[in-house]
């Protein structure tokens, strides 16, 4: 089982103007793949965890790299896993300005264990902190 975490640039100025259509056509195909994970929207940038059997999380990652809404991709975790973090949601969503609930919960346990500078990125979206990640660890 594979898990991809990524970062995007939304073509448009809101990340979470284009989230509703993204979850629209992901959830769908990655119910049928078995793909599960979580979509975070903040300040025009997306961060993406997808997760499943490694054919599905390829095909559902050529998806994203082909899809116009997204620039600027970097792929900031690609390795096997032995659980599933989300494995409860087609795609969970993330919006910064929701309020604290069991995602922010599951992220915070998921990130307990991330290199520093890609769990710098995942608080960023919890708190609004608009401080840049700390690369140095």
């Amino acid at each position: 089982m594979r898990q991809i975490i990524y970062q995007s640039v939304a073509t448009t100025r809101d990340a979470s103007e284009e989230a509703p259509e993204i979850l629209r056509g992901a959830r769908p195909f990655n119910g049928l793949n078995g793909v599960t994970g979580l979509l975070c929207a903040s300040d025009g940038k997306f961060l993406q965890v997808l997760e499943g059997p490694d054919e599905s999380v390829d095909i559902a990652m050529a998806r994203i790299l082909k899809d116009p809404r997204h620039h600027r991709i970097e792929i900031l975790v690609n390795e096997e896993i032995e659980e599933r973090a989300f494995g409860d949601w087609t795609m969970a969503y993330r919006d910064q300005g929701h309020p604290a609930d069991l995602l922010e919960d599951r992220l915070r346990a998921m990130i307990r264990h991330a290199p520093p500078a890609i769990a710098d990125r995942f608080r960023q979206f919890l708190t609004g902190d608009r401080r840049p990640p700390d690369t140095t660890g």
